[in-house]
């Protein structure tokens, strides 16, 4: 799968951040290749009680990893017809 511009991501909290390692959704802004492995600029849904103080919502390009669990990088959601994400499957762009 390609990511393109308004498509729903998620993102790992960077290290150093109280919630690293921790998954938040994020909207692409601007993907940097057409490609499954793009890097993006995304925008990130992060919980403004709790995840302060992160430098803002805006994030430029962050990597993909497709385990999902490198600090400040993105991967696919699991599907929500109950299929669980496969990084290889990602990577390949099935996904």
């Amino acid at each position: 799968m390609i990511p393109t511009v308004g498509r729903t991501v998620l993102y790992v909290m960077p290290t150093g951040h109280l919630h690293a390692g921790e998954i938040r959704p994020a909207v692409v802004v601007r993907a940097w290749a057409k490609t499954p492995d793009a890097s993006l600029n995304l925008n990130v849904f992060i919980d403004p009680a709790n995840d302060a103080p992160l430098v803002g919502n805006d994030q430029c390009s962050v990597v993909f990893d497709p385990t999902g669990i490198a600090p400040r990088s993105w991967h696919w959601p699991p599907r929500a017809n109950g299929v669980g994400f496969t990084p290889d499957a990602a990577v390949n762009g099935a996904n």
